[in-house]
């Protein structure tokens, strides 16, 4: 949320003393958020591989669940996929300074 409103590149904001201070406390946030993305996609990429239960369904009926399963982790995937990739930006970014 504060990358949209903050530029971290910028080597001016680190100068007010506010966001020096803030930036350790950024950082270990961003850790946080990097990993719990991280955790995300792994769940994500694991249930696109698993077939969903289902006792009475027919063959085909459990082939097309299989394939809509799929098909919705792999779109939440490249979702969080975009999330972390921004995520693990702004952490460099934090870092540098």
């Amino acid at each position: 949320m504060l990358s949209e409103v903050f530029d971290f590149a910028d080597p001016e904001l680190w100068n007010s003393n506010s966001f020096a201070a803030l930036r350790p406390r950024l950082i270990i946030h961003v850790e946080a958020v990097v990993a719990k993305l991280e955790s995300e996609l792994w769940r994500h990429r694991d249930r696109a591989t698993k077939q969903p239960f289902s006792m009475s369904a027919s063959r085909e009926q459990r082939q097309r669940a299989a394939e809509q399963r799929r098909t919705a982790e792999e779109a939440a995937a490249a979702e969080v996929t975009a999330k972390l990739d921004r995520a693990r930006t702004i952490l460099g970014l934090l870092q540098q300074q």
